[in-house]
């Protein structure tokens, strides 16, 4: 492989007609990345020449001119703005050409051939002939093939059906190459010195985009792949070279994916080759099909970035966008003063992180001490449910972050109208003045407020009686967890017997909130410890010493939030299988529908937030299946059951779910008619299974 200065390509006259039109200021527009330098040159007309890069050096040069002379003075004007020190050398790709004898005989059929058609059967014929002698040398063979291909594929005549044996031919050489790198390095300068047309280039397109799939291929494929989208790119104004264009910016989004590269990774992909607008609305609708609003709003966003009249991403990202017309004056009275401060300043200081629109209302993250997910249920622009994981909200409060996203949706034009509501000065000068004062007027105001009030004598009792026994209680907990974190197994086995012994004493004492704590503190802990077999068997007990805990509560619903609430101790969604079972299974499902239906509708919108695809899945899966078993159980309507399937029609677990329930009834022929609906393994795996149950059941009958 020789290395030479780009200054050694051309001629004198080339170089001083190039150096003259870098003087002149005719060059504009140079971009540059890891695979080319481009740029716009303005002669006698506008052109676009590219220099294409492999491994830092130049592999190959382009320009629109169409000069005969490979290398023209529009790429030498580019070379000498870009690299006026004439730094970049050229590499001389080792090449592979068809044996002398082969060419010679090809020649000879040309020259020989009274028609397209006799030279096409004589080209055929001979290369069926000679390419089984020489199958062993994939390069030969390979050279061959293009040599044949080129010379049949720039002829007028029909000729599909030779060159779909040509690609078939190498498809074959290639799958059995053991060379495929350098077989791909022939494939890329096919690409380069042969202009085909469109029709004919996909044979080609075909055989690289089936045979270099291997993983050490991927970045020479993807790199062949950016030279062609910057070479097509050059031909973008005519309708045949925005075909060229857009075929391999969604082959290159198509590797990308394929290859699950990250969604920034992407999105700088789209950044780079932001010529062509549907690739930007292919790749959002691709995220809002796997339920990642959030990143489809980022593609749809970045798109209109160059595109900003498209009325496709513009209908898009109106699809996508939440509403922000909100009335504030509508929902502020759901706030306290200072929590609507405090969210004022969360939105203000740019905290929430990501914003979009559900089904049923808008989902957003939060930034505060960690990330907090909130929801917001709409119905024609009126707030009826407000939802954050935060601990304040499971507590049962309007939280600071529930404010700061109502807020991000609203029309703050009548902000002025509630400025009064938001001006803690008042407040903020109260607690000046209790600072100022002394602690034993303090201690004679307490005790004069509580002599002749008996509710808040109770409230000052419960916070010291439970804060000393919880103290006591969690400090052990912590001590004992502390003193042992070296040594898990041990760990582990006191924390069970320390759970055992206090939780059976504060259950029997109906202590629940103490308990309730310990639980909380004691799971939270469990759950950043690595899932091995002791942590398991922790975790079944918290999820019984759960089942004794609801049962000693005032009241159920206050049971049903304190359990919920522990959501936001869980580090990861695999333990939160530990507090499902309590909530779903242990409350009556018609007594406590709502607050399971509300539940089970929040975690269906949280599976969105999850980056991992497959996470997403899982948890959207088990969701919407639980939200089918509660409809089942409180017994609705089956219009109302069959709503919920279209709905989430493309939940398997759902539809599988629907299907064993009309199997337990009986129903076979409804059954089956669901499977008939759908496609895949699982649900072919289910339709043998109602089958044979029918079959069954029509035996035992």
């Amino acid at each position: 492989m020789d290395k030479i200065r780009w200054n050694q390509l051309f001629t004198p006259r080339t170089l001083k007609r190039g150096y003259e039109l870098y003087q002149s200021g005719a060059v504009e527009d140079i971009q540059h990345n890891e695979y080319a330098i481009k740029g716009s040159i303005f002669d006698d007309d506008d052109y676009y020449s590219i220099v294409y890069l492999r491994d830092g050096m130049i592999e190959d040069m382009d320009c629109s001119c169409e000069n005969e002379d490979e290398y023209c003075e529009h790429i030498a004007a580019l070379l000498y703005a870009y690299d006026p020190k004439q730094t970049y050398q050229f590499h001389y790709f080792q090449e592979v050409y068809t044996d002398e004898k082969y060419k010679s005989v090809i020649r000879d059929i040309i020259t020989e051939s009274r028609s397209y058609k006799q030279m096409i059967n004589k080209l055929i014929s001979y290369k069926r002939s000679i390419l089984p002698t020489i199958t062993e040398d994939s390069l030969g063979s390979l050279n061959l093939v293009f040599e044949t291909f080129y010379l049949i594929s720039s002829i007028p005549e029909e000729k599909d059906d030779f060159l779909e044996e040509l690609k078939n031919d190498l498809k074959i050489i290639v799958s059995y190459s053991h060379n495929k790198k350098t077989l791909l390095d022939i494939f890329e300068r096919e690409y380069h010195f042969h202009k085909y047309e469109k029709e004919d280039e996909e044979y080609l397109t075909e055989v690289f985009l089936e045979c270099f799939n291997e993983t050490e291929l991927y970045e020479d494929k993807f790199r062949i792949v950016n030279h062609m989208i910057l070479g097509s790119d050059a031909l973008k104004d005519n309708w045949v070279g925005r075909m060229q264009y857009s075929r391999w910016i969604s082959i290159g989004l198509k590797m990308l994916q394929e290859a699950h590269q990250s969604h920034q990774d992407i999105l700088h992909f789209l950044d780079t080759h932001h010529n062509y607008p549907p690739v930007f609305t292919g790749y959002a609708k691709i995220c809002l099909e796997n339920r990642n609003s959030n990143k489809a709003l980022e593609v749809v966003e970045l798109g209109l970035k160059y595109h900003q009249e498209d009325e496709d991403l513009l209908k898009l990202k109106e699809e996508i966008s939440p509403c922000l017309n909100l009335n504030i004056m509508d929902w502020a009275d759901q706030f306290t003063d200072v929590i609507l401060k405090r969210g004022y300043d969360y939105f203000y200081k740019k905290k929430i992180k990501k914003l979009y629109q559900e089904p049923y209302g808008i989902a957003a993250v939060v930034e505060g001490s960690e990330d907090y997910h909130v929801t917001i249920d709409l119905k024609d622009e009126q707030v009826t449910g407000m939802y954050c994981d935060c601990p304040y909200a499971n507590k049962g409060h309007h939280c600071k972050h529930m404010a700061a996203v109502l807020l991000a949706c609203s029309d703050c034009e009548n902000y002025d109208d509630i400025k009064e509501k938001l001006d803690i000065k008042f407040i903020k000068e109260l607690k000046e003045r209790i600072h100022t004062l002394p602690r034993d007027q303090l201690e004679q105001l307490l005790f004069n407020e509580m002599r002749f009030n008996e509710s808040l004598q109770q409230r000052f009792n419960d916070l010291i009686e439970t804060t000393t026994i919880q103290d006591k209680y969690l400090d052990y907990l912590v001590e004992l967890i502390d003193d042992n974190e070296d040594h898990i197994p041990a760990l582990l086995k006191k924390l069970k017997k320390y759970l055992r012994i206090s939780l059976s004493k504060l259950i029997s004492k109906r202590d629940y909130k103490t308990a309730h704590a310990l639980i909380a503190c004691a799971f939270c802990k469990v759950t950043y410890l690595d899932p091995k077999k002791e942590v398991y068997e922790i975790l079944t007990d918290i999820h019984e010493y759960l089942r004794q805990l609801i049962k000693i509560y005032p009241s159920s619903e206050e049971a049903f939030n304190a359990v919920k609430e522990l959501y936001s101790d869980c580090c990861l969604p695999f333990y939160e299988g530990v507090i499902d079972p309590v909530l779903l299974n242990d409350f009556d499902s018609k007594q406590f529908y709502d607050l399971k239906f509300n539940l089970i509708h929040q975690k269906i919108l949280y599976s969105s937030l999850y980056d991992d695809r497959e996470l997403q899945k899982v948890i959207y899966e088990r969701w919407t299946k639980y939200g089918l078993d509660l409809l089942i159980e409180s017994g609705k309507e089956e219009s109302v059951i069959l709503d919920y399937l279209s709905q989430y029609a493309d939940s398997e677990a759902v539809q599988v779910n629907y299907v064993d329930y009309y199997v337990r009834k009986g129903h076979y022929q409804k059954a089956l008619d669901i499977l008939d609906e759908h496609t895949g393994d699982a649900y072919e795996v289910k339709k043998q299974e109602v089958i044979e149950a029918m079959n069954h059941h029509k035996e035992v009958s």
